[in-house]
């Protein structure tokens, strides 16, 4: 999964992914094989006693798997388009990297304020996962 996941983002960034037609059909296998990507490396850290479960991020996992697409993943991509730019390979790539970061980031922010300010509402739009 991890060659696989470097692989597709190579293409991804290579073609632009999200702006031409040939890097938009690489961009989705880049987000799948990312991901699996991710869980591998997650359950190794585990399994190694490497890195512990934190509660809150653990209860936070389903309102930001609910949340990131509906406007904070736009956002986030808007103002890192903006600031860095899309012109040059350079910038792709600090934004492939960067727009996840602050989408979780701006995710966790939310549920935070969330379950500290409006806590009934926040266990309703989370079936009370936390």
């Amino acid at each position: 999964s991890y060659i696989t996941a470097s692989i597709f983002l190579i293409i991804t960034i290579w073609f632009d992914g999200r702006n031409t037609e040939l890097g938009s059909l690489f961009h989705p296998l880049y987000i799948i094989s990312g991901v699996c990507a991710v869980f591998n490396l997650a359950a190794q850290l585990l399994e190694k006693n490497k890195v512990k479960v934190n509660p809150f991020l653990s209860q936070s996992t389903f309102f930001i798997y609910a949340v990131h697409t509906l406007l904070v993943l736009w956002l986030c991509s808007f103002i890192v388009e903006n600031v860095i730019g899309a012109s040059s390979v350079l910038s792709l790539i600090i934004s492939y990297f960067t727009i996840p970061v602050l989408t979780v980031g701006a995710c966790l922010l939310l549920f935070a304020l969330m379950k500290k300010l409006t806590p009934r509402l926040l266990g309703i739009l989370t079936g009370n996962r936390f």
